[in-house]
């Protein structure tokens, strides 16, 4: 084997697994902050941080205390009088009239019944929930660094639902609670996509050499 075939694909592994790890802290910032949830949380922001002053120039907002990030959550993203600020739903946001359970969402549930996906029914949210889509995406590169030929699935979940999705949705938080933790969270998981190819360069390379 060509060494520096070898040592392309050992960087690439760990690009790709360095990704898969940022898209999975993603998931748990957009999930729903259950006691599971808010421990990882406490776990995962110190580790970020740097991150989050690279992408954006500032540091992430504290986490509040347990009670209050849940009603943060519930307000923006589950149930508001007012109306919901920021809907968390692809299918919402990229369908036309801003369909529930459209084309997006059963595109998904098909990519996912092909990886064996299946999310949990406990958790009461569709397929397209962002924080489901940014796990999906963190399994499809966890998947890449094993198989190569994964990493075109990946780019598409990143380029046809996350990327043209997190701007206006990060918009609509900072708009409804600019100085609240999801503002900040929102910010972080969208200067990440924008930014995911310079920060993680691996490439998809069939090609063997002897």
């Amino acid at each position: 084997m060509n060494p520096e075939y070898s040592e392309t694909e050992d960087c690439n592994q760990s690009e790709l697994r360095s990704l898969a790890v940022c898209l999975r802290y993603c998931a748990t910032l957009l999930r729903y902050p259950d006691q599971t949830v808010f421990a990882a949380l406490e776990s995962a922001l110190p580790a970020f941080a740097d991150l989050h002053l690279a992408l954006l120039g500032c540091r992430q907002i504290a986490l509040p205390d347990f009670d209050s990030l849940q009603l943060s959550y519930t307000s923006l993203f589950v149930a508001n009088p007012s109306g919901l600020p920021a809907v968390p739903y692809v299918s919402c946001r990229l369908e036309p009239g801003g369909q529930v359970y459209g084309a997006a969402t059963t595109a998904l549930r098909k990519m996912m019944a092909l990886e064996g996906v299946r999310p949990a029914s406990g958790l009461g949210e569709p397929e397209d929930h962002i924080g489901l889509v940014f796990d999906f995406a963190a399994l499809l590169a966890e998947r890449s660094a094993e198989n190569p030929e994964k990493s075109v699935e990946l780019q598409h979940v990143i380029d046809a639902y996350l990327s043209p999705l997190l701007p206006g949705f990060a918009a609509d938080v900072v708009r409804a609670a600019p100085a609240g933790f999801y503002a900040g969270a929102t910010a972080f998981c969208n200067a990440l996509i924008v930014n995911y190819n310079e920060k993680f360069p691996f490439h998809q390379n069939t090609e063997k050499e002897d």
